[in-house]
């Protein structure tokens, strides 16, 4: 009794009052008195006694799969359910801890039993929960998981058959398959399963669009399946486990999910209380579906400003961290506008940028208005504010704070408005279209009537006068615009966008707009009708605007944009013009696109009367339609509807498309448009002489030329593509038709430039702003992305699918730190703790320079405090999460990180720069991805100073090494008139002197001795005087002697030279030196240059050559050492010219370098005449273990060019390659190269690595073949594809008569993989103007449900048939059918203007 006391005391309960009806009204919080149930039927299922507390063990449990560390979560605790009444009853938890791999957290378990959960139970189904009113909503989710595997929806335990049923539960809204099964004791078992996922409770809104586009996207299956056992009429016994896995589109393998989450209640025991004490507390009601967090950012935390302070202190370091930015946001996202003044007061002046840059990226309503302080005191530059409000205006919500800025900075930042008005107007009409009750806001409306004052109204061309109709043309008569032909005017174009934009114009401009849409120049009349596209029907009379249709009624493209304007928003002289023209008009592409449109329109009941017409039916079914249509279809993805729309219009003169556009949007979702591609064909009017000029010049032209003459007008055309994604336009971009087909060196060319701006922009651009003088932030940090997507999971914590990459720039010197992490993460968060797995992939450009200039000198200044300062690095690591902690996912890479130096750097400067990296033993799965470019010093080292400073009369160059003086270098020379005096420092020596110094002489300007100079040299601790002199002599007939004497007790030597010059050129020298306690040795240097001229037969060389005159010139050079016998330097090199018709030229280089034991010996010879290149070289280096060799081979003709490289190390194969391509008659223009990589193993059945290359193009036969194949190891992938003109009986082409046939095929298959392969055959006939082409395609995809597809497309005449068969794997195939009509015969001209071409 004891006991029963205990529990008794720790339970609560509450009392049965009644049982509510469904319609009454129930306040959103309620006291004690208030039932939590909805409803309550008579049980049948199950049979729970009032005042009975069942006692069971719970665990919950999260693991990770398919690594070889499986990161886990578990949490356990003992569920206490009393039946307080009649479909009520209350749930407490105790003895809550956290188990398996997480860290105890005691805030963890202390939030879960604070409080008991009231729900309703009606006969097992869980009818509502009311938590209290404080309750932390993850608390809350925790405790909806347990209920859920409480939960069963099964009325019938009898029943043979399954039941399937709707349920509600913490995943969401679960279609539910149980079947039970009774044994003959009487217990029951119950399956419940759930195959597919569940739909997930509303997310909240999230301002990023990757976001809210990613959360559409079925990016993980989930399924379920729980076992319940039930006895007398009480659940006993659960187990619910549930897997998560990737679709199958993407690869998921239904054996191996990504993770797996298990939650089981198995009842210990159960008593009977005595009494049930009522809960005090406010408690609300809601349903058993997860509900998710504000999104608010949380209360700070008590040490918010020292947290802050040392990440902003991390952040001025030299390099540039990333991850450290993104941390600090996350700190300073919870400070309210208080907390922010108080962190710029507490931190160093110093680190002011840094915490700038920081709030400027966060967004929230305290930054927003903290932002609003720097700009009334005017302390950001108009780039920088710029940047900031478009940053805050693409990735955070137009919150009120925000419209204030804007509204303020109006008419004090008009350059930004001017440059970037369309941007921000955009943003506002989605904004309005999103929250339609905007205009209440009065700082958004004053925003609005902002823009809208700025506007000016358009002035566009007038053709000719209009047609009168009545007083449907009331508007175009305004005498306020004159009819005359004012021309083209790009200003009109930006007016008219700028409406579309906003959405919203002055409506006294309407008259202006309406001229607009009568232009003759075509981005006019578009975006007038752009503008009219973008306002609420309530704005737009369509009766005013049914005369647009009389002009130009050829140009079916402007015809069916004037038709997609009106149906927008029919009325009935709408509906009765478009059944008018349906009805008279022929079939053609307006209207082809009119019916497909309108049979498309199954929502609007006129629309579908209309296309039920059966003489409209019959119309457009037997004379067949155009190609310019409007598509649609629906699908399901993800329980949501989404429709698939596509636009095409072509023009009525040619099969030329004008207009494609493609829609995927969801009327369920916000905004309504998913994904939106526009592509159209833009023509401009421009002057002749300013072909291409830009659309927002100011050229207007309608007005004339300097010397008074009418300017003379072209009309071009370009192409204009446009990408919306969740209604954000993020690429518009135009194209003239010239350059898309232009040549592809242009294309690569500009390509090159393009990656070469980028790669500027990498290094950062406020390298070249402070040459410049520029304002720029010493600091820069961009979150490049900040993608959160999560969905509930059967124990109630959110699965979280996190990507997040920032970017950020340190320019405090001229030389930029730049870094960019990317992290990719799935975890279960468990609000105090969380597990999962992360992948994190950085790249770092750190250079450590430290580049200052003065007026007096020039200072390179290199600080390193650690061995080893990374200058790049390049690292990817895929890690376990568990409690925030990281620890490998994958068996650690088995090798030690291994580097690569310059060998000797350290001995002489004290460090040197090395390349580290991590072998691969195996490729995958490791964990441990890096490649580092680091700089290591020895012990002691501190940096290097570099410094230059010059005057007029002297220059001063130093090399320090800090903290190694024996290792600096420094010389200072002053030098006035032929006076000179020189100081030179060392590690080896010092020298200081001063004498004269005549550079005349040295040039033999002037006889006489060139230099004199006397002083001390040191060598370690002893010095002694020295002199340095040097004289040159011209002696006729003789040539030019030299002699340098540098005499000292500690070096002596000289420099003995004789030059003879001429023709024939030799220099001999001799360099004697002796170091003090050794004997004399001597360096002999001998070179000889030739040049003479002689006949030489050359048909030797070049067949049917004539013989001619010859000039060869020679260069030998010989360097030899008395202290190094073995080593030696030894060039030879000739080179002869053809001075006759043959042009014939040869060139040989012999090259020797010894050094004892080690020796490199290099050859290289050519041949170029007017006709031949021929060119051989080979080089071999040789040590003592290894003899390497590397022989090349160019060979190039006319017709022909090939190349041969072989490497060979010890007499074997280590690199063989040989490409060649030309021009032949058999084979028209081909090339082939081969590349060979072996094993090391003598034993090998594979090489390690080749590829085999060869294509031919033979355009007289119409023939074209390309094979490819690569191998790595035992893994191949090929590539074969052959396309040809078919043979008749005689075997001549049918390519160029009246009849032709072609076939193709193409095969791409693999080691891994079975073949794809494609083929095709075509036949032109009947003079070209019948066309038969079929085409297969076999695929070897397992996970793709189409096993293969057979297009067949067939022209009679002016008809055109095509058929889509897609044949499936395990399903009947589908079959796509499309007819059409061509308005002309597209293919009999093009073939025509070939053979036009050809005969010409």
């Amino acid at each position: 009794m004891e006991m029963k006391a205990t529990l008794l005391v720790t339970i609560l309960g509450i009392v049965t009052v009644g049982q509510p009806s469904q319609a009454q009204l129930v306040p959103e919080y309620f006291g004690r008195s208030t039932s939590c149930a909805t409803q309550c039927e008579q049980p049948t299922a199950f049979q729970y006694t009032n005042n009975m507390v069942h006692v069971f063990d719970y665990h919950a449990s999260a693991k990770f799969l398919s690594g070889s560390r499986e990161p886990q979560l578990g949490v356990t605790a003992r569920a206490h359910i009393t039946i307080a009444g009649p479909c009520e009853m209350i749930l407490a938890l105790s003895h809550v801890r956290l188990a398996d791999s997480s860290d105890p957290s005691p805030k963890f378990s202390a939030a879960l039993v604070d409080n008991p959960l009231r729900f309703g139970f009606d006969d097992g189904r869980i009818t509502a929960v009311c938590p209290a009113k404080d309750e932390p909503l993850w608390v809350l989710n925790f405790k909806r998981a347990l209920l859920s595997t409480f939960q069963n929806s099964m009325k019938d335990f009898e029943r043979l058959r399954p039941v399937i049923t709707e349920d509600v539960d913490v995943t969401g809204t679960c279609v539910s398959n149980y079947t039970a099964v009774i044994d003959p004791s009487g217990v029951v078992n119950v399956t419940r399963a759930r195959p597919s996922s569940c739909t997930s409770p509303p997310l909240p809104p999230s301002p990023s669009p990757a976001t809210t586009l990613l959360r559409l996207l079925p990016l993980f299956e989930r399924e379920q399946k729980c076992l319940q056992t039930i006895s007398g009429g009480a659940l006993k016994d659960a187990i619910c486990r549930e897997n998560i896995r990737y679709p199958s589109l993407f690869g998921g393998d239904v054996d191996f999910p990504i993770a797996s989450l298990t939650t089981r209640l198995k009842l210990s025991y159960q008593f009977k209380a005595d009494f049930v004490v009522v809960p005090n507390f406010e408690a609300r009601r809601s349903t058993l579906a997860m509900e998710w967090e504000s999104g608010e950012p949380g209360e700070p935390s008590p040490e918010w400003l020292s947290i802050a302070s040392g990440i902003i202190s991390q952040l001025t370091n030299y390099g540039a961290d990333p991850v450290a930015f993104y941390r600090l946001t996350e700190v300073l996202k919870t400070l309210d506008y208080d907390k922010f003044n108080d962190l710029f007061i507490n931190i160093d002046p110093e680190t002011w940028d840094v915490a700038t840059m920081a709030f400027l990226r966060l967004g929230t309503d305290p930054s927003v208005k903290l932002l609003k302080d720097f700009l009334d005191s005017r302390d950001l530059s108009s780039s920088a504010y710029i940047d900031v409000i478009n940053y805050l205006l693409k990735n955070t919500d137009l919150t009120s704070n925000l419209i204030n800025i804007l509204l303020k900075q109006s008419s004090d930042n008009f350059h930004y408005y001017y440059h970037n008005n369309d941007f921000v107007m955009r943003t506002l009409k989605k904004y309005c279209e999103i929250n339609p009750q905007c205009e209440d806001d009065d700082e958004l409306s004053n925003l609005l009537a902002y823009f809208i004052g700025q506007q000016k109204p358009p002035n566009c061309t007038a053709v000719e006068k209009p047609v009168s109709n009545g007083d449907d043309l009331e508007l175009f008569s305004s005498s306020s615009y004159s009819q005359t032909k004012t021309g083209f005017r790009p200003k009109n174009v930006r007016i008219l966008e700028n409406f579309a934009s906003l959405g919203k114009w002055n409506h006294t401009f309407d008259n202006a707009l309406l001229q607009c849409t009568r232009s003759e120049h075509q981005k006019e009349w578009y975006g007038a009708l752009e503008a009219l596209r973008s306002v609420p029907c309530s704005d737009l009379e369509n009766s005013t605007l049914l005369p647009l249709f009389e002009q130009n009624p050829d140009d079916s493209y402007r015809q069916i944009m004037i038709y997609r304007t009106l149906v927008r928003c029919p009325n009935d002289d709408f509906k009765a013009y478009v059944l008018d023209r349906l009805a008279q008009d022929k079939v053609d592409q307006v209207t082809s696109y009119i019916w497909t449109h309108l049979s498309n329109l199954k929502s609007e009941g006129w629309a579908t009367e209309m296309v039920k017409s059966s003489s409209l039916t019959s119309k457009y079914r037997e004379q067949g339609l155009k190609f310019s249509r409007n598509f649609k279809k629906n699908f399901v993805l993800a329980k949501k509807t989404y429709t698939i729309e596509c636009n095409v219009i072509f023009s009525g003169f040619s099969l030329k498309p004008q207009y494609v556009s493609l829609q995927i949007y969801c009327d369920d979702s916000t905004p309504r448009e998913i994904i939106g591609i526009e592509i159209r064909e833009v023509n401009q009017t421009v002057s002749k002489s300013n072909a291409h000029y830009d659309l927002h010049s100011h050229y207007d032209s309608g007005s004339t030329i300097s010397d008074g003459s009418e300017p003379e007008f072209v009309t071009e055309s370009s192409c204009l593509t446009i990408v919306r994604v969740m209604g954000n336009q993020i690429y518009s971009r135009e194209k003239d038709y010239k350059s898309t087909i232009g040549s592809a060196s242009h294309y690569l060319f500009g390509t090159a430039v393009e990656f070469g701006t980028r790669m500027m922009d990498f290094f950062s651009q406020s390298f070249f702003a402070r040459f410049f003088s520029r304002h720029s932030f010493d600091v820069q940090y961009y979150k490049a992305m900040d993608i959160d997507i999560f969905f509930p999971t059967s124990i109630g914590l959110p699965f979280h699918l996190m990507v997040n990459g920032t970017k950020g720039y340190h320019s405090t010197n001229a030389i930029a730190s730049s870094a960019k992490q990317i992290e990719g993460a799935m975890y279960i968060d468990a609000h105090y703790t969380n597990v999962g797995s992360k992948l994190i992939t950085r790249f770092d450009v750190l250079p450590f320079l430290n580049l200052s200039k003065h007026l007096d000198r020039f200072q390179v200044l290199i600080e390193m405090s650690e061995i080893k300062t990374t200058l790049a690095n390049v690292e990817l690591g895929v890690y376990n999460m568990e409690n925030d902690k990281l620890t490998p996912r994958f068996f650690k890479n088995e090798s030690q990180l291994e580097s690569l130096c310059i060998p000797g750097l350290k001995e002489m400067f004290g460090s040197t720069i090395c390349f580290e990296y991590c072998p691969k033993s195996s490729w995958w799965p490791i964990y441990n991805l890096k490649y580092n470019l680091i700089y290591e010093k020895q012990e002691g080292i501190q940096g290097h100073n570099i410094s230059v400073r010059g005057h007029k009369d002297s220059i001063d160059w130093a090399y320090e090494v800090i903290g190694s003086e024996d290792r600096s270098w420094r010389i200072v020379v002053y030098q006035l008139a032929q006076f000179l005096n020189i100081d030179l420092k060392t590690p080896f020596f010092a020298l200081r002197g001063s004498g004269t110094f005549k550079p005349k002489v040295l040039n033999l300007e002037e006889p006489g001795q060139a230099i004199n100079i006397s002083g001390i040299l040191r060598c370690d601790s002893d010095a002694a005087p020295f002199i340095l002199t040097g004289a040159t002599e011209m002696k006729e007939g003789e040539g030019l002697n030299m002699n340098v004497n540098f005499e000292s007790r500690i070096f002596e030597s000289k420099i003995l030279a004789a030059v003879k010059l001429g023709d024939n050129t030799s220099v001999t020298a001799s360099v004697p030196y002796k170091l003090k306690d050794r004997q004399a040795e001597t360096i002999d240097i001998a070179v000889d240059v030739t040049d003479f001229e002689f006949v030489y037969d050359t048909r030797n060389t070049v067949p049917s050559s004539k013989p001619s005159n010859f000039s060869r010139e020679t260069f030998t050079a010989l360097v030899t050492f008395s202290e190094f016998p073995q080593s030696k330097i030894d060039v030879k090199a000739a080179y002869e010219n053809d001075d006759g018709v043959d042009d014939l030229d040869t060139y040989s280089v012999n090259l020797t370098l010894a050094c004892g034991d080690k020796s490199l010996t290099s050859a290289v010879s050519a041949i170029w005449s007017r006709d031949i290149l021929d060119t051989n070289s080979s080089h071999v280096y040789k040590e003592p273990d290894h003899v390497v060799s590397i022989k090349k081979n160019v060979y190039k003709t006319d017709e022909l060019c090939r190349a041969q490289t072989v490497i060979e190390c010890n007499d074997k194969l280590v690199f063989e390659g040989e490409g060649e391509y030309g021009v032949t008659k058999e084979h028209g223009v081909y090339s082939n190269v081969s590349i060979v990589v072996p094993r090391r193993e003598p034993d090998a059945q594979f090489p390690l690595f080749q590829i085999t290359f060869d294509q031919n193009f033979n355009f007289l036969n119409q023939h074209y073949h390309i094979y490819c194949r690569k191998s790595y190891e035992d893994r191949s992938l090929l590539l074969n594809f052959t396309s040809d003109v078919m043979l008749d009986k005689n075997g001549v082409p049918q390519g160029y008569d009246q009849n032709s046939k072609h076939k193709a095929s193409l095969e791409i298959s693999s080691s891994s993989f079975n073949p794809f392969l494609v083929s095709a055959d075509s036949q032109l006939s009947n003079s070209l103007e019948d066309l038969d082409l079929s085409v297969d395609v076999q695929t070897p995809f397992s996970r793709w449900d189409k096993e293969a597809f057979k297009l067949k497309l067939k022209k009679k005449g002016s008809h055109l048939q095509t058929t889509l068969i897609e044949n499936h794997r395990n399903e009947e195939a589908t079959i796509y059918e499309l007819e059409g009509s061509l308005d002309h015969n597209i293919i009999e001209e093009v073939f025509d203007l070939t053979k036009k071409k050809r005969r010409s």
